[in-house]
C-alpha cells in the first residue's frame, strides 16, 4: 500500500532546491519504511521554512555506484549501512504557499524527522495541488 511521507531538509546540509531544479530528482537517506512508489513531501527548513515539493519514490535502494554521483546525500561521518532512495519531483509549491504555520494548522505535528503525513494534511495538500481552495473543500464536506 502506498504511503505518504514528510521529509524535512536542512538547506545548509543539502541544496535540495538547486538539485531538483537542475535534475528533477534528488537522492535522499531512506527511512526503513519508505518504499518505491510512496509519496514524499519535502519541507525545507530555516530560513525558507515551507513545503516545496511533492515527490514520488522512484528507487528505494540506490547502489553505491549511483551514490558516487550523489555525494551531497551522504553524511561525511556516516559509516553505517544507510540506504538511499531517489525522489522524483512531481509538483512544486509556490513560494510562500505552504509555510510551517499553515502546515501545523492542517495536521503537521513535527518537523524533526521523516514521518508519515496525517490524513488531514494529505487531504489539504491534495486540495492545493488539485486547485481546490480550503473554503471549497470545507463546503464539500458539509
Amino acid at each position: 500500500m502506498k504511503e505518504t511521507w514528510y521529509i524535512p531538509c536542512n538547506i545548509s546540509f543539502c541544496d535540495v532546491i538547486g538539485i531538483i531544479e537542475k535534475n528533477g530528482e534528488v537522492a535522499w537517506r531512506r527511512g526503513a519504511l519508505i518504499h518505491k512508489d510512496d509519496i514524499a513531501y519535502i519541507y525545507v527548513g530555516s530560513p525558507i521554512g515551507e513545503m516545496k515539493y511533492k515527490c514520488i519514490v522512484i528507487d528505494e535502494d540506490l547502489s553505491p555506484e549511483i551514490m558516487e554521483s550523489h555525494q551531497y546525500a551522504r553524511r561525511i561521518d556516516d559509516k553505517s549501512n544507510q540506504k538511499y532512495m531517489m525522489l522524483k519531483a512531481i509538483h512544486k509549491f509556490s513560494e510562500g504557499e505552504l509555510p510551517l504555520v499553515t502546515l501545523k494548522k492542517h495536521g503537521l505535528t513535527q518537523v524533526q524527522r521523516q514521518a508519515r503525513i496525517s490524513v488531514e494534511l494529505q487531504d489539504y495538500l491534495n486540495g492545493i495541488i488539485s486547485g481546490v481552495s480550503e473554503t471549497e473543500s470545507v463546503e464539500k464536506d458539509h
